[in-house]
């Protein structure tokens, strides 16, 4: 009602104008540049309204364009994504199903769409390793970068280590992930199979009595591990003739319930 009302009032008011115009046009002379142009105020309101209207339209159909411009970009971008969103999943998909060809396949077009997206980098630094490409680190280490994607740039590193005989880099890998605030249940399993497998009796003791152990372990789980430790590493200093480091070793077996 209230619309009908302005309406009804900008009709009147422009009735009214164009009336008192009709009635007093006034003369309006502009001369510029050698050029003369004689005519009345009415009519030069109406060329004015006329030059108002046609930049309005102008500045519309810009609008117009650049916005479409811009829906096709973004319609362009959001079919990128997807279909790198696409090369992830066949990518990882491949993975799990032992084809590291066709992960690595998968791992280029996705990267060619997302960029450098981590989830890009991941799959191929797993592509990489299970292809046993020889810059599989060193594509492993560019997700040491982020926060979000250090964990995992972290263990890829250590099992590429552990696949190549390197104990030292698997162990250094592993324990660089034991020390953040969130440290994972593979660091602690991976860490304690490369002192095993080394036959470091005394240092798969040690990994097992730090707080990460007592976190993520059970606690008869810890106590069975620690017995089984503790239990090599009486048999070693008897091999080795420590008498005393059996003895004490021996001792932390029974008390971690080894019997």
């Amino acid at each position: 009602m209230i619309r009908l009302i302005l309406y009804v009032l900008l009709v009147a008011a422009a009735v009214i104008v164009a009336v008192w115009f009709a009635n007093d046009p006034g003369v309006v002379s502009i001369a510029w540049r050698g050029w003369q142009l004689d005519t009345s105020v009415g009519i030069l309101i109406v060329l004015v309204g006329l030059l108002v209207l046609a930049v309005l339209l102008v500045v519309k159909v810009f609008a117009v364009v650049r916005g479409s411009a811009r829906a096709f970009s973004e319609s362009r971008r959001e079919r990128k994504i997807a279909r790198g969103i696409g090369a992830l999943a066949d990518g990882f998909g491949a993975l799990y199903a032992g084809d590291g060809e066709s992960a690595r396949k998968a791992a280029r077009e996705a990267r060619a769409l997302l960029d450098d997206n981590p989830a890009t980098m991941l799959l191929s630094a797993r592509a990489a390793r299970r292809n046993g490409e020889q810059n599989a680190d060193t594509i492993a280490m560019t997700l040491l970068d982020r926060t979000g994607t250090e964990l995992a740039g972290l263990r890829e590193l250590a099992e590429n280590a552990v696949a190549k005989g390197d104990t030292s880099g698997a162990r250094t890998y592993a324990q660089r992930a034991l020390a953040r605030k969130d440290a994972p249940a593979w660091a602690l399993d991976l860490l304690l199979d490369v002192e095993i497998t080394a036959g470091n009796w005394s240092a798969a003791l040690a990994t097992l009595d730090g707080k990460t152990a007592r976190n993520l372990f059970p606690a008869e789980k810890l106590s069975r591990l620690k017995a089984r430790m503790a239990t090599a590493l009486a048999e070693q200093c008897l091999r080795d003739g420590d008498a005393p480091g059996a003895s004490d070793a021996a001792r932390r077996a029974v008390d971690a319930g080894g019997g």
